[in-house]
């Protein structure tokens, strides 16, 4: 396991998690989000030691807000199965995201919104709290400017999703709304 503590590669310009990876010494961040260190993918990104993502890091790693962030732990050899930890050879490897502890146990999070001529708006709420037993997730995507909702969220199997489309005035439409809760 590698620790690395980000506060000595932060400029000043980073927003999200995937700003703070791009300037760690041996790691690539892909146009697709893709994590490579050292020339190996990462597997799973995982926040506080639990994997809250699946495969699907990229909603950790595009929307988490990089001032959280206290460290990355790089794992070598991870395996996400305790039993098999120590006992299976692998070559995978997993990043783990550790927050500053004065935002463990609180809600804290951003929200982006967008308004523009005739009649369009965005909605981006993302709101996270971290405690020792509970780790809770919320991005959302309300919008009428044709940006699909749950673009990000292909193969995510196991957290609920809602797509509906309904009038919500006299001449707009709700083009999409997705909410995910972990």
């Amino acid at each position: 396991t590698l620790y690395i503590d980000v506060a000595h590669y932060l400029r000043g310009r980073e927003r999200v998690v995937e700003d703070i990876l791009r300037q760690l010494p041996g790691v690539e961040v892909g146009s697709d989000g893709g994590i490579r260190v050292r020339g190996k993918a990462v597997s799973q990104v995982l926040i506080e030691g639990d994997n809250l993502f699946d495969g699907q890091y990229t909603l950790l790693t595009r929307n988490l807000d990089a001032n959280l962030i206290d460290q990355v732990q790089v794992l070598f050899h991870y395996s996400d199965n305790p039993v098999l930890k120590g006992i299976q050879n692998t070559q995978a490897i997993a990043l783990n995201i550790s927050l500053k502890d004065d935002v463990k146990n609180y809600w804290f999070g951003q929200t982006v919104l967008g308004m523009g001529l005739p009649v369009q708006y965005v909605v981006r709420p993302n709101v996270i709290q971290v405690r020792k037993a509970t780790k809770t997730y919320f991005l959302g995507n309300l919008n009428n400017a044709g940006v699909p909702a749950i673009a990000n969220l292909p193969g995510l199997n196991s957290v609920p999703t809602a797509v509906e489309v309904s009038p919500i005035g006299d001449h707009e439409n709700l083009e999409s709304f997705s909410t995910t809760a972990f």
